[in-house]
């Protein structure tokens, strides 16, 4: 204290606050550095490049030991991220009081939670996606959420028994870019798995919003038999109506009408239509056509083998209707 230009009062007082080394992880800074010293009470910044494609909000879980061990206060630490980077008290990793000490954080990674609305198929993802002994892990109750480190990629996946090979989807993802795939497999079982780069889950919640593709059905050539003689447009004399594009499930079927433009043919009177197709099996009109009300709608459901398929021929069957 000073008095008259003179210190007439000196406290003398024990340290009381630790001094404490926080060591990042490679390729990770603490407070823009490899490592720092900073005293107990004190915060540190941590940063990675990986951490910087997360969203604000995601939590962190930051693994860590401290030498000499006896003052640790535990072996993991949550963490918010805010604009790339985590803050961390130094009381988050070592017990109070203490007086030095080394921490070092070993892994930081983030619990990511996959939510598939499209329940037709099952899911399988890579974690992370450079493990190339690896064929997948089916997701399930004992693997999600995934536990991913903070600037892997992952690679996700769907699969379904009944989806043709070759068909091209998309799923449309929250959480994540979307992911273009195509379905493939040497079993029933075909899988569609995301592209091999892989991609960031951005946040501790990944959701399968749907999984679709995009297909086209054609009558074919304009001058032949089933694009002359049909129309998928009700009252189309002219059958200029011979392709339509659609959204669909892989795997699930899809209904259309299919109306006749040439003149009523009462051979096919109480018959069935049967189309044959460029990919997959014939396909047989879920009602039969009635000669003397030629330009009503015959109904169909289309399970598409390709993105793309064409109608090659037309015929009458007088088969019983088909139950698959």
């Amino acid at each position: 204290m000073w008095t008259n230009d003179k210190i007439n009062l000196i406290y003398v007082v024990d340290c009381n606050l630790g001094w404490i080394k926080v060591t990042a992880p490679a390729n990770w800074t603490v407070d823009g550095k490899a490592s720092v010293e900073t005293y107990e009470d004190d915060s540190v910044v941590l940063t990675s490049n990986g951490l910087k494609d997360l969203d604000d909000g995601t939590v962190v879980d930051i693994a860590y030991t401290v030498a000499p061990n006896a003052f640790a206060k535990g072996k993991t630490v949550e963490a918010v991220v805010e604009d790339g980077a985590v803050t961390l008290p130094v009381h988050s990793f070592v017990k109070d009081g203490t007086k030095l000490a080394e921490v070092t954080i070993t892994a930081v990674t983030y619990d990511v939670t996959v939510t598939n609305k499209q329940t037709e198929f099952g899911v399988c993802y890579l974690n992370p996606t450079s493990d190339r002994t690896n064929k997948g892990t089916t997701l399930d109750d004992d693997h999600n959420p995934i536990v991913v480190n903070v600037g892997d990629k992952i690679r996700l996946c769907v699969f379904r028994d009944n989806v043709p090979a070759g068909i091209e989807a998309t799923i449309y993802l929250t959480g994540a870019a979307n992911q273009n795939i195509k379905f493939q497999g040497s079993t029933a079982t075909q899988y569609g798995w995301s592209d091999a780069e892989g991609f960031v889950p951005t946040s501790n919640t990944l959701v399968i919003e749907k999984v679709t593709a995009e297909f086209t059905l054609s009558l074919g050539d304009a001058t032949l038999a089933p694009a002359m003689s049909y129309s998928f447009k009700s009252g189309d004399t002219n059958a200029n109506a011979d392709k339509i594009t659609f959204t669909a499930v892989p795997g699930s079927a899809y209904e259309f009408d299919l109306y006749r433009t040439a003149a009523a043919d009462n051979n096919g009177d109480g018959k069935l239509l049967k189309l044959t197709l460029s990919a997959g099996s014939p396909i047989y009109s879920i009602n039969r056509y009635a000669a003397a009300n030629t330009g009503a709608a015959l109904n169909f459901k289309f399970t598409p083998a390709a993105n793309n398929v064409t109608v090659s021929a037309v015929d009458w069957s007088s088969e019983t209707l088909p139950t698959t």
